[in-house]
């Protein structure tokens, strides 16, 4: 077995395709998983081999540049938003997070809260909060290896659900005045799910960064098992083959507030949503204008896409209100 690091890169569009040649072109074919629990299987309706590396990973070098710039394979930038917000915040519902993907409901085996959510096992609201205890522990040492927040626990080896996460552990560390994070994966579905794990951990690198008052550094991204499945490969390979331009537009603007100190973006987000779900084309403006300038873009976008999955004609000075990065995101068809 060869063991193959990806190497270091500027935005996530260009890792991202790193990851698809790499797998394609030294990937191993390993059996279906039989779990009628898992995704794997199409929760049993549907085995499906993959292409697997083990042990593989990247880093970047500019976490900001966290959207993918794809014509192939688009993300939907106010999702990747929503799931930020809604792991911010600790939550496990569904409620929240199926607003704005209903395939939430899914994974869930209650019908009521996903049992793999991150929210709850990185930012539960209260004393034992482990991003909150891996921040003081920082503050109290930012030389300290230890601030380490495990997110797979003893308990997910044998429990039976159909949302176990896939992520092991994040770390942080203070090197050259800079907040570098790994985070550990134990499997990770390299086409599809990629783009919004990394949006998500290098969002929380960035609130992590805030609270300690530093720049965010290096991220890096490590996977014990990278895979496509079989019926992915030919997305992946029209990925790989995609002629990519970098201009500079991937990356965000650099976050001003963390929400973990202010919740006026959390409350903006529930009234957002609270409007729209009673009204599609429902007036949100006067929720934007009191947020910070990089939430309100935040918000925005994600009213851009409620509305767009609700059929609602969206203006292009709407998107013209939005960051280059976010607005490219949109644009991709």
């Amino acid at each position: 077995m060869t063991v193959i690091g990806l190497g270091s890169f500027n935005t996530f569009s260009e890792a991202y395709r790193s990851m698809l040649a790499a797998i394609l072109e030294h990937g191993a074919k390993t059996a279906a998983i039989r779990d009628p629990l898992s995704v794997g299987s199409r929760f049993g309706t549907q085995p499906r081999g993959t292409r697997e590396l083990i042990c593989t990973g990247f880093s970047l070098s500019n976490p900001r540049a966290r959207l993918i710039a794809s014509k192939v394979r688009g993300m939907h930038p106010d999702f990747a938003i929503a799931n930020t917000l809604w792991t911010l915040r600790g939550f496990d519902d569904i409620e929240m997070i199926g607003f704005y993907n209903q395939r939430a409901s899914s994974f869930s085996d209650d019908g009521v809260t996903l049992a793999g959510a991150l929210g709850r096992r990185l930012f539960r609201c209260d004393d034992s909060c482990p991003i909150r205890r891996a921040i003081d522990r920082l503050k109290e040492d930012t030389a300290s290896r230890r601030a380490v927040v495990p997110i797979f626990g003893l308990s997910d080896l044998s429990r039976s659900s159909r949302d176990v996460p896939c992520s092991i552990a994040m770390q942080f560390l203070i090197r050259d005045k800079r907040l570098t994070a790994i985070t550990f994966m134990r499997s990770q579905s390299a086409a599809m799910v990629l783009p919004y794990d990394l949006f998500l951990f290098t969002m929380i690198q960035e609130v992590v960064a805030l609270e300690l008052q530093l720049e965010i550094g290096e991220y890096h991204h490590v996977c014990g098992s990278a895979h496509l499945y079989e019926d992915e490969i030919g997305l992946a390979e029209k990925i790989r083959n995609e002629t990519a331009t970098a201009d500079g537009s991937e990356a965000m603007l650099s976050m001003t507030i963390s929400p973990l100190a202010d919740s006026a973006v959390f409350e903006g987000e529930n009234e957002l949503r609270r409007r729209l779900m009673g009204r599609a084309d429902a007036e949100t403006d006067d929720l934007l204008i009191a947020l910070d300038p990089y939430w309100r873009e935040m918000l925005r976008a994600l009213t851009i896409g409620a509305k767009r999955r609700m059929g609602v004609a969206v203006e292009e000075t709407e998107y013209q209100k939005l960051s280059p990065a976010l607005r490219k995101a949109f644009d991709v068809k």
